[in-house]
């Protein structure tokens, strides 16, 4: 099962980085409003949580960050980017707690 790991870490940082820069061309077209700049700021926090988890190697921090982003990144889709954050972030977990066990 870790041949699975890494290219799901893959998608996950993936979507993060289609998530921030989504995320921030969507508050640009707001106009750079308060809410949403600091609503974007702690998305990007979140992805740098996931960048690092990469470099780190840890699947719990990638999946953190995708779901963070997924989250906080505020996007013209509604509900959707929360959905796939959340999904990416339980098979990066659960694969993580079976390959432990």
């Amino acid at each position: 099962m870790e041949k699975y790991e890494r290219p799901v870490m893959g998608v996950a940082l993936v979507f993060c980085v289609v998530m921030l820069v989504i995320g921030w061309a969507s508050v640009a077209m707001a106009g750079f409003a308060a809410g949403l700049i600091a609503t974007a700021v702690l998305g990007t926090l979140a992805v740098g949580a996931g960048v690092w988890g990469w470099r780190q190697d840890s699947a719990y921090w990638v999946g953190a960050g995708a779901l963070g982003a997924g989250l906080l990144l505020p996007t013209v889709a509604g509900i959707v980017p929360m959905i796939v954050g959340f999904i990416i972030f339980i098979l990066l977990i659960t694969l993580r707690l079976f390959l432990n066990s």
